[in-house]
């Protein structure tokens, strides 16, 4: 089987802005919308609040040439967030871009060109959820097919938005019941259970950010409070925030999901046990 290569956006989502007065006076870029900061107090103190379906393009050089500290400090405190790094690409050493590469931006924008909202809302589009799609996908086994893999990235992305198993069909631009029959076919869980699964990844993830809660970390991955949230963890991993704090959230979660891929990998004719329990798991709210 092959999925369809190219997502259709169908969440709304925001780009926090801090580029030095760039980009005119734009209130959206391209279907996103923008919140400006001329201040990067104001911008961390934003991003601890918001959800993953936030992109922040920053331009981390200040009038002196150098990058600003709280430049680094958003990479350090909020890693689970996608990160765009305007900056004049010709004149930034590539041991600079690296470290940048390796705190956690997921794209540059050349400042050294002129943009289109619509060229900047594209960068966004490929950036989109990437923190958590690359950390899934390094994780998950190589023996995985690549249409699982595909599969598995779009939830991550409808995960980042908060939706549901409905959208993860939408982004694909199918009914509910062909995602069914997808993951039926490449043996995976059930959709409402891997659109589960990847929240709680999400979640986890957000847990590891130094710059959040426990209850910021909850509503960010989408649930109404952190009651509920401490709930899905106890049921589908038989842990608690802290206790996953403690240990690694996104590894603790991450080893679970992989241990029940296996078992519906290693169901080689209709893991109807396995497909029942996984239909019968919703997102918790």
């Amino acid at each position: 089987m092959t999925l369809p290569v190219r997502y259709t956006k169908a969440f709304p989502r925001t780009i926090l802005l801090h580029a030095g007065g760039r980009f005119g006076g734009y209130t959206s870029l391209g279907g996103y919308e923008v919140e400006r900061f001329a201040r990067w107090g104001e911008l961390l103190e934003r991003a601890a609040r918001v959800p993953t379906s936030t992109v922040l393009l920053l331009e981390p050089h200040g009038q002196a040439g150098s990058v600003a500290p709280e430049f680094w400090e958003v990479l350090g405190r909020f890693r689970s967030l996608t990160v765009i790094a305007a900056v004049p690409l010709s004149d930034v050493s590539s041991v600079e871009l690296r470290r940048m590469q390796m705190a956690g931006v997921s794209e540059f924008l050349n400042l050294r060109l002129t943009h289109s909202p619509e060229m900047v809302a594209r960068l966004a589009d490929t950036a989109f959820a990437r923190p958590l799609k690359q950390r899934v996908d390094a994780a998950l086994s190589r023996f995985l097919p690549g249409d699982a893999r595909a599969l598995i990235r779009g939830a991550a992305e409808v995960a980042a938005c908060a939706g549901s198993a409905d959208d993860l069909a939408r982004i694909f631009g199918v009914q509910p019941p062909t995602v069914t029959k997808w993951c039926e076919a490449l043996r995976l869980p059930p959709p409402r259970r891997l659109q589960l699964w990847l929240r709680l990844l999400l979640a986890a993830q957000l847990l590891e950010d130094v710059g959040r809660s426990i209850q910021s970390a909850a509503r960010s991955a989408g649930y109404a409070t952190d009651r509920s949230f401490r709930r899905a963890l106890q049921e589908v991993v038989g842990k608690n925030p802290r206790e996953l704090r403690a240990r690694g959230a996104f590894d603790a979660v991450m080893a679970a999901f992989n241990a029940e891929l296996r078992e519906f990998r290693g169901q080689r004719k209709h893991p109807a046990a396995l497909a029942a329990r996984g239909a019968g798991a919703d997102l918790a709210e």
